[in-house]
């Protein structure tokens, strides 16, 4: 089953794999490609949602050694007292 096909090229020849491709690694290789594929990519501002109801939000800067750094704040509003 190791019928590779054969380049005069040397350039085509480097893009075939060296190992024989089995059907037990085809079926791998399926198998993973799938799952990245089913998976995909997941970032974490499409994932986390805060919302800003009952916050204080602002933004903030925080001085560090070479410059600022810039943040986000956000802290539970104080109730207004209901004491004569």
């Amino acid at each position: 089953m190791n019928d590779r096909a054969k380049f005069d090229d040397p350039h085509l020849e480097s893009l075939l794999p060296k190992v024989p491709f089995t059907r037990r690694g085809f079926i791998a290789s399926s198998l993973a490609s799938g799952f990245a594929l089913a998976a995909g990519p997941l970032a974490a501002q499409t994932a986390i949602i805060t919302p800003a109801d009952g916050l204080d939000v602002g933004a903030a800067q925080v001085p560090v050694s070479a410059a600022t750094c810039r943040s986000i704040s956000r802290r539970r509003r104080r109730r207004a007292s209901t004491r004569p």
